[in-house]
């Protein structure tokens, strides 16, 4: 009979080999969150801007491009961030309503904000505050350019907005009974 030989494995071997094995399959996280911290970095300086001008309706065209060009860097970083593309769609809403004396230009303005608004509704659906920018920035667009496809994408955004606003409405109200009634359990129990 032949005798099967056995190598003996050491603990710290084995450990060596699973912190080498793991090491490397973390190493594909390295370069996409590094990734995400420059996007975060070059769009820090433009939702800033778009910050302070809510605060203080303040935006110089200089001002506006330089935000422009940093959230469009940060973009495309991280092209799947929806607060990135939110910002962006925010940042040509205040140029559109900056413009509003010129309608073709302002137009022009809004919808770009409502291509970013859109993209980032693909990415996170249900963000109450996004539907509610598209829908306030599809009835400017509507204002400007009254057609029937402008009604009805401003009306499904509208209907969007009020049953997600209503859904967190009705979940934030079950969540608050439940707790309750746990509470009122808790003590009963005591």
């Amino acid at each position: 009979m032949r005798a099967i030989s056995q190598h003996p494995r050491s603990p710290v071997a084995m450990h060596i080999a699973f912190i080498a094995i793991m090491s490397l399959s973390f190493l594909w996280l390295i370069p996409a969150a590094y990734q995400l911290f420059l996007s975060d970095i070059q769009s820090l300086s433009a939702k800033n801007s778009i910050a302070q001008y809510g605060n203080h309706g303040r935006f110089n065209l200089k001002q506006w491009l330089n935000a422009r060009d940093q959230l469009n860097h940060a973009i495309s970083l991280a092209p799947q961030d929806p607060d990135l593309l939110l910002s962006a769609g925010q940042l040509n809403a205040m140029r559109g309503y900056k413009t509003k004396g010129n309608q073709d230009i302002s137009k022009a303005y809004y919808q770009e904000a409502a291509i970013f608004y859109e993209k980032s509704l693909k990415i996170r659906p249900l963000d109450a505050v996004t539907w509610l920018n598209l829908t306030i920035t599809l009835q400017a667009i509507q204002a400007l350019n009254p057609s029937t496809e402008q009604i009805n994408r401003y009306q499904f955004s509208l209907a969007q907005t009020q049953a997600i606003t209503k859904n967190e409405k009705y979940l934030a109200e079950a969540l608050t009974k439940t707790i309750a009634k746990n509470e009122k359990e808790a003590k009963v129990k005591i």
